[in-house]
Formats: C-alpha cells, structure tokens, sequence
C-alpha cells in the first residue's frame, strides 16, 4: 500500500488495531526528519483513544553516546548500539524483559542521560520517566546511566527508528510495518522546526542546524531511504 498523506497510514493503522487479529508489534521506519516520530505519536494516540493500550520505543535510545564513537565513525555499526537494539527487538516480540537507556537530546552532541551526582538525581529520573514506555516500568542506575526495565506483555508496541526497516532479521517480528520518504527540503523543514520548537538540540544555532541535518544526507541515501520500499505501507510525502 503506498500513500501520500500520513492521515491514510494513521487510519490503516487503526483499522488493523481494531481487526480480528491486531497486530501486537508495529515498525516504523525511513531517513532522519522524515517524520517518523510525528507518526509514532498519532499511532500512540490514536490507539488510545480507542482503548488499546500502545507503547513507543525509539530507536535513537540506542545511539552510542558521541564521545564513546570512534573517528571516523561508521553508520550505523558505530553510531547505534545495533546489537542491544537487536535484542530489544526480539525481546519485544517474544514478550520478555529487556533494559533500554536513554538519550540526551537537548546538547549539540549526542549523549546518554547520567546521573552525575546526588544534586541532579531527581531531576534526570523525572525527565527519564516521561520518555519511558511506560511509567510503571522500573528505573534502575548502573554507572551512572538510567535504565528502564521493559516488559511488553500486553498491547500494541510501536518501533520508531531509522534502523526499523534495515535488517533483514528484524523484518520477521513484525506483526506491521510503515516506512515514510520525503524530499530533502520536506525533511530539512521538519528538523529545523523540531529545532525551533526544542524538541531537538535546541541550543543549536539554524547555521549549525542546517549542518547536522546535511551532514545525515549520505548515510540516508545510501542506506536507509531504500530500506522504505520494505514496509508494509509506504508514505510518500509531497512538497505542499
């Protein structure tokens, strides 16, 4: 099924929820800025909102922290933690427990959130347990990292992540899949209004901006922009 307004994806979206057999894992897949979360949100909502019980992961939770990469570093190999992921996924479609990170998104550079010292340790676990699946999950610290112990037992789980759709072994756990593309003026307009409106490194400068989503064109191109033919329902987004 191929669409051009993500309206159609939310209303398929929907429908399978809603069918004789509801599909219990979805992914949602495509390049940086696409609109993948966007999505991810109105599939969270929209569940809901008909009283079934659904929950995001995102994939960026795995990214290897900046200072941890090597240089130069090789997409996605050394900017995801591809195999912790990998376990998640499966982890996700069996229905057992697994432990995700989280990441700091408000810096110029990529990082995980830590709790550094006694001072800041509420603060971290409040803004930790509002990007948690969910709020009854248990948070733990190792070293500094906050962890969130996962258990998908019950209800639709969405995959937001550019790696969704990219691995051949990950395709299998899948109950649905959505893969989004765009024009690269379509996803630059998308990050720089996420960089606007903070929800992504908000103390970036719009000349800084515009270079870090340029700087994701070549891994996108070559990798990830394919991988949406593989989904399920594909989005093509239109320049308005």
């Amino acid at each position: 099924m191929i669409c051009s307004d993500p309206r159609e994806a939310v209303n398929h979206f929907l429908n399978a929820i809603s069918g004789p057999t509801p599909p219990r894992f979805v992914a949602v897949g495509g390049p940086t800025a696409v609109g993948k979360s966007t999505l991810s949100r109105q599939f969270h909502e929209g569940a809901r909102s008909t009283g079934v019980s659904a929950f995001v992961l995102e994939g960026d939770r795995f990214l290897v922290p900046q200072i941890e990469r090597p240089h130069p570093a090789v997409f996605p190999d050394d900017i995801y933690e591809v195999e912790r992921l990998r376990s998640a996924v499966r982890a996700i479609a069996n229905g057992e427990t697994f432990e995700a990170p989280f990441y700091e998104r408000d810096g110029r550079h990529t990082g995980r959130l830590r709790i550094r010292s006694k001072e800041d340790a509420d603060e971290i676990l409040e803004i930790c347990r509002a990007r948690a699946c969910s709020a009854e999950n248990e948070l733990s610290i190792e070293i500094g990292e906050v962890v969130e112990r996962v258990k998908p037992t019950e209800g639709v789980w969405i995959l937001d992540s550019e790696l969704s759709l990219l691995y051949d072994d990950f395709i299998p756990h899948y109950d649905l899949s959505y893969g989004i593309r765009a024009s690269r003026e379509i996803r630059k307009s998308h990050f720089l209004e996420a960089v606007r409106k903070g929800e992504r490194y908000p103390f970036l400068t719009e000349t800084e901006a515009n270079a870090k989503i340029e700087g994701f064109w070549q891994a996108d191109d070559a990798l990830i922009e394919p991988t949406v033919s593989r989904a399920e329902v594909v989005i093509e987004l239109q320049q308005s």
